[in-house]
């Protein structure tokens, strides 16, 4: 069920809410959803977890970490900024109130569109999972499309003290309703 929800920000048309939900067993989770303000229609949403970061491969065993996973944006609604939106709105939560200086994600090898959101936005990519694994029985198999897994470091702002880190507010300016066809 939802545990808490509050207005990341607004715009001309659109508005971006946090609804925080707890899975069983899961500690820090977010849906970082975009709402049409005029229709109230969901027009676009991120999930943002806590797991084990894989990258670097040298940190073992990994920490836990963000994980942003499963960012959407409806069709009539790509191309005018939401999903980069929906991602600093996630970095902000990593951040500013969950106090982590990192985050990560995977997108598949097929997917040049996200690598392109991502890479603007300053992750890199620090691996790619083989093209050929091993199933326990020993038999070989090929990945037909492998994950890449990209990381950005989200330290705090250096002005703000820790504690004002944590505190911030969401606030995340998303663009208007398009026009009708």
């Amino acid at each position: 069920g939802v545990r808490g929800e509050r207005e990341l920000g607004d715009a001309s048309g659109s508005v971006a809410r946090e609804a925080r939900v707890a899975p069983p067993g899961i500690g820090q989770y977010a849906v970082l959803v975009a709402e049409c303000e005029a229709s109230g229609e969901l027009v676009g949403m991120v999930e943002l977890g806590i797991l084990p970061c894989p990258v670097p491969l040298s940190r073992r065993p990994p920490p836990e970490t963000p994980y942003l996973v499963n960012l959407a944006v409806a069709k009539g609604h790509r191309r005018q900024g939401l999903a980069r939106a929906l991602v600093q709105a996630c970095e902000e939560q990593a951040r500013g109130v969950w106090g982590y200086e990192e985050i990560f994600l995977h997108v598949k090898v097929s997917n040049r569109r996200a690598q392109r959101l991502y890479t603007r936005q300053g992750y890199l990519c620090e691996l790619r999972e083989p093209n050929l694994y091993q199933l326990k029985s020993g038999e070989s198999r090929v990945r037909v499309n492998p994950r890449l897994f990209f990381r950005k470091e989200i330290s705090p702002p250096s002005s703000l003290g820790e504690a004002d880190a944590r505190a911030l507010p969401l606030t995340v300016s998303l663009p208007g309703t398009p026009a009708e066809p």
